[in-house]
């Protein structure tokens, strides 16, 4: 009778620990099956730093933020843009830069743009609830010229804003000078290519050069809450509009931005967004043929992105010629900033949608 009591006591006990083992079981598969596309987005970052091994402040470009797809993304529910005054700036003597801005205005500079002046993240408990605000301040093109032609000149003032921006690249937004804040979109086909394009003898700078995606420069808006014009999605969108021809909803469903920060030679804010096609690439090619920004570039090509012609355009060494930083490879000629566009497309392709 003991015997038996026994037995069914231990037949409990197993019933008992299978039962929790189950049930522990299923909560972790449960959890893991949650955060899997977390954890496939870390080992995607992971395996990019791994493999292609590279450092944008290599380049002069110095990060204010990073984002990844579906784990630490930019929303447009929690960009805020705001329109704030023009900061005071003694880099460059006041009277030097009105003659410079003169210049450039004769030569035919016109157009109202706007730059950089405040980064702010308001920290929640959650990443998905953190606000990220921008503060913009308007300006003249013939401005952020005359600051690009005056940052050619070796100098003092030149050295030492520069190195302003390598030590801190926030707080010298306090002190920012006039410039511009430039998008490089990155269009992906869904089959692993991306859009390169050359641009053209009509564009002011970096004329026959290859580019990853296109570029846009942001114009000057007014106070604007969340989600208005003009801000780094719309900035984003216009861009794909003006020079690719594409329409969100229609051509891609959002963009995703994973890289801001500041082009130090330039004192210019740079962006690297996404957009993933919903649409052969066929389309694609229509359309840029009627697209209002034809005129800028001169040839248009898929380019298959792997881990192989990433690390080529990584790693290939910088040249410099008529001021424009570049590089050869995969027998293109490269505008410099294509290295963080590769990197960034490899680090964020697997989880864009």
């Amino acid at each position: 009778m003991c015997g038996h009591a026994s037995e069914g006591a231990y037949l409990t006990v197993e019933l008992l620990i299978g039962f929790i083992l189950g049930i522990g079981g299923g909560l972790i598969t449960n959890s893991l099956w949650e955060r899997r596309t977390t954890m496939f987005q870390f080992i995607s970052t992971r395996r990019t730093e791994r493999l292609l091994h590279y450092d944008p402040e290599d380049d002069e470009l110095y990060a204010l933020n990073r984002w990844s797809p579906k784990t630490r993304e930019l929303t447009r529910d929690h960009l805020v843009t705001i329109r704030t005054e023009r900061p005071s700036q003694s880099w460059f003597d006041d009277d030097t830069l009105a003659a410079e801005t003169n210049v450039q205005l004769r030569a035919g500079m016109h157009g109202h743009i706007c730059y950089l002046t405040g980064v702010e993240i308001d920290h929640r408990e959650a990443i998905e609830n953190m606000d990220f605000t921008v503060g913009l301040a308007a300006c003249e093109y013939a401005e952020q010229a005359a600051v690009m032609h005056l940052m050619r000149r070796s100098g003092p003032n030149v050295q030492a804003v520069r190195a302003a921006i390598q030590s801190d690249p926030k707080a010298y937004l306090s002190t920012a000078c006039p410039a511009s804040v430039v998008a490089n979109i990155v269009v992906h086909s869904r089959d692993g290519k991306v859009l390169v394009v050359r641009r053209s003898k009509a564009v002011d700078t970096a004329r026959n050069i290859w580019t990853l995606g296109v570029y846009e420069t942001m114009r000057v808006s007014q106070d604007a809450p969340r989600g208005s014009v003009e801000n780094f999605f719309s900035l984003c969108e216009r861009g794909l509009r003006e020079e690719v021809g594409l329409d969100m909803t229609v051509h891609y469903r959002d963009v995703f931005i994973s890289w801001f920060g500041l082009y130090a030679p330039l004192l210019r804010t740079h962006l690297v967004a996404h957009v993933l096609l919903t649409c052969p690439t066929s389309d694609v090619d229509v359309r840029l043929e009627s697209s209002e920004g034809v005129q800028e570039a001169d040839a248009f090509d898929w380019l298959s992105l792997d881990w192989k012609s990433a690390s080529h355009l990584i790693s290939s060494p910088r040249e410099k010629i008529s001021h424009v930083p570049q590089f050869s490879a995969l027998n293109r000629r490269w505008l410099e900033q294509t290295r963080l566009a590769a990197y960034e497309s490899m680090r964020v392709r697997p989880g864009l949608r």
